[in-house]
């Protein structure tokens, strides 16, 4: 493709679109710079994904012109403009290979590229100031001082080049602000001097009214000092300092009927309070035993009731219990306990409702009583003559009452709920940052050390949008993963448990090598998928230099709806590794390779099952060595163009088999069709003939072509 367009630019005034042509061409849409002018002339570089998208660009390896769709929500108001800029890279990717077949579509956009990037430089050298051919041979090239502060920039007296002058309108503005200054000054005198003869007339007339002064006479009695007594009679002392005084009874301050208690002795003291209001007291070392001969009967004689009962705060208007602090009692029929503490509601009907309760470890007693090592009870009801020996740790979040009499005997730990628990258990790191492992409400064990197992079919969504931070499980901006390798750490850290895993990905360019994980739990190949646009695979793109696509030892999966390129040298797009290594692949699209498109290695195998299209050069398009199986198995490989592989088409060696079943070519290609040789196979069940390539194929004794 020739490029027909001069500029590099389109500016567009607003109208009642949010769509606008690209009229130049380029390759990526990474290289299309969009500007919002608003009505003020201000400028804002806007980001691609956002506020606009790019469609258009390549077409195989030539540029073409494009659109620039605009968000509706930045769509242009009156007075606004878009500014669309062609910004090449300038870099060169295109490579040659000894002996390859001349690429002319490659060499074309090579010639393209250079020629993109030519108008560019030529449109910013438009731009600038620029210096006459003549002037230049006459005077050399002009160079610009270093700026200045309140200067201006200016031809010097020879007219031979820049210099810096000084500034006219600066200086009259700072002449101006000195005279104002020197002005205000001079006013603030004035105003100063009047403000003090104005003080000296309120003085003097201050003066003139005040009456003269009286003396006053002195008190009687003697005047003492400071090492000497004196008694005061009617005295009011204001903040006095008072330092050891004697003489001071009880009764001379109200305090009559008050204990004397002097601060050596006043802890081991000892009295009767009746009738006394404490207002937020605070009992320490206290001992409260009740009467009742068994806590946990449904009924409760009044007095256990009455032992602690509070009234206000937050329990409600029925208040509530606390009992059985600290019993210390050995006969056989009580309910004994080192420290028990127990919170009920009062009133209940017939029933009690535990809000909280704590039991330390204690001895068994009588045989039809209860041991417990810690319980911690949670809404539950206590039926009559149940059975709740033999709990550790017993969590219960259900107002149904408590589990069946014996269901609990010999539990550790036992927890159960039904009222909205999430999770069973979740331990986390000393911040409460990251979980460390929890169990949920179907028993599933996950954590950042531990494998989460799968109760149900899981998907994890990757957009060009999305953020590696993000969950993956929610296919939107701010819940998809931005990379392919993020969802597949991801998937790595499971036990499928028998269940399906899709990676789904949005549209977009993805750079990032792309490892199959070995899972756990994996039953069949495709319960690992990795899904792209099976529509148009052409629009979820994934190049790198090297192994694309790597299936290693152990790992199985489905790749599938991508276009793939790039490669390596001895780095094959999609690439099969070591024993149970099985990638399986279709719907996808094969750009220009370094290497092959497909290949098995060290018992690897790759498997196509369904149709392909093959647009792009390589080495061979599939290849088998050193034990691998490629299987090319359903499907059409449809081949775009006339691609060339340097090598063969297919080619096995070293006991590798490539093995064609059902599968349809359509299309021409160049290069020869098979190479097999060093023990490889090539098992064509249409015939070795039916394979796209100019000329036919070799194999080398001991390798083989059935």
């Amino acid at each position: 493709m020739t490029v027909t367009t001069t500029n590099a630019y389109n500016l567009y005034n607003y109208s009642d679109t949010d769509s606008f042509p690209v009229t130049f061409q380029f390759f990526e849409t990474s290289e299309i710079k969009v500007t919002h002018i608003d009505g003020d002339g201000v400028k804002t570089v806007w980001s691609m994904g956002t506020q606009y998208t790019v469609t258009g660009g390549k077409s195989g390896s030539l540029p073409a012109t494009g659109t620039v769709t605009v968000d509706p929500s930045y769509s242009l108001v009156t007075g606004e403009k878009l500014l669309i800029e062609r910004v090449t890279a300038q870099t060169q990717e295109t490579v040659h290979n000894s002996n390859d077949a001349f690429p002319p579509k490659t060499v074309e956009g090579a010639y393209d590229h250079a020629t993109l990037l030519a108008q560019e430089a030529a449109f910013a050298a438009k731009r600038g100031l620029k210096q006459g051919i003549v002037d230049y041979l006459a005077n050399g090239e002009l160079e610009i001082p270093a700026p200045e502060g309140g200067k201006v920039l200016g031809w010097n007296a020879d007219g031979d080049g820049f210099e810096n002058y000084d500034n006219p309108a600066v200086a009259e503005a700072t002449a101006v602000a000195a005279a104002a200054t020197a002005t205000q000054k001079a006013a603030d005198a004035s105003q100063d001097a009047a403000a003090a003869a104005a003080a000296k007339d309120v003085a003097v007339a201050a003066a003139a009214t005040l009456a003269p002064w009286t003396a006053k006479t002195p008190p009687s009695g003697d005047v003492v000092g400071t090492s000497d007594t004196q008694i005061l009679t009617n005295k009011t002392l204001t903040s006095p300092a008072i330092n050891s005084p004697t003489g001071i009874t009880k009764s001379d301050v109200g305090l009559a009927n008050v204990d004397d208690t002097s601060d050596a002795t006043k802890d081991a003291a000892t009295t009767t309070l009746t009738n006394k209001t404490l207002a937020s007291p605070k009992i320490s070392g206290v001992v409260l035993q009740g009467t009742s001969t068994d806590p946990e009967l449904l009924t409760y004689p009044s007095q256990y009731q009455q032992e602690f009962t509070i009234t206000s705060g937050n329990v409600g208007s029925a208040g509530a219990v606390i009992h059985d602090v600290s019993i210390n009692d050995d006969t056989t029929d009580k309910d004994n306990g080192a420290v028990r503490g127990i919170i009920r509601q009062k009133n209940s009907g017939n029933s009690h409702i535990r809000a909280g309760e704590f039991h330390t470890v204690r001895s068994q007693g009588d045989g039809t009583k209860h041991t417990w090592a810690l319980e911690l009870g949670v809404h539950s009801q206590i039926a009559p003559g149940d059975s709740k020996q033999g709990a550790g740790i017993y969590l219960y979040n259900n107002h149904n009452g408590w589990l069946p009499s014996g269901q609990r005997a010999g539990s550790a730990l036992l927890i159960e709920g039904e009222d909205g628990w999430t999770n069973f258990l979740e331990f986390r790191d000393t911040n409460s940052t990251t979980v460390l492992f929890k169990v949920d409400q179907y028993g599933a064990v996950s954590g950042a050390n531990i494998r989460e197992t799968l109760v149900a079919d899981r998907t994890y969504y990757v957009r060009a949008d999305g953020s590696n931070s993000n969950t993956g499980l929610v296919d939107s901006a701010g819940g998809a993963l931005l990379t392919i390798p993020a969802a597949l750490n991801k998937v790595a850290k499971l036990d499928f448990n028998g269940k399906k895993v899709t990676v789904k990905v949005g549209t977009g360019t993805y750079t990032s090598a792309i490892t199959i994980p070995v899972t756990v739990g994996q039953v069949n190949i495709d319960d690992l998928i990795i899904e792209g646009d099976t529509t148009t695979p052409s629009n979820c793109d994934t190049s790198f230099a090297g192994f694309v696509v790597t299936c290693p030892v152990g790992a199985r999966a489905k790749f599938r709806g991508f276009k793939v390129s790039g490669g390596a040298t001895s780095q094959p797009l999609l690439f099969a590794s070591g024993a149970g290594a099985y990638l399986q692949y279709d719907l996808i699209e094969f750009g220009t390779a370094v290497a092959e498109h497909v290949a098995a290695y060290g018992n690897g195998i790759t498997e196509r099952r369904g149709n392909c299209t093959i647009s792009g050069n390589a080495t061979s398009h599939a290849r088998a060595y050193a034990g691998g199986v490629n299987l090319c198995q359903t499907g059409t490989g449809t081949l775009s163009g006339t691609p060339a592989f340097s090598s063969s088409f297919v080619r096995a060696g070293e006991c590798g088999v490539v093995r064609t079943s059902s599968a349809v070519w359509s299309g021409a290609a160049t290069g020869a069709k098979f190479l097999a040789d060093t023990g490889g196979g090539i098992q064509a069940f249409t015939g070795s003939a039916s394979l796209p390539g100019a000329t036919a194929g070799t194999a080398t004794s001991p390798g083989w072509v059935a």
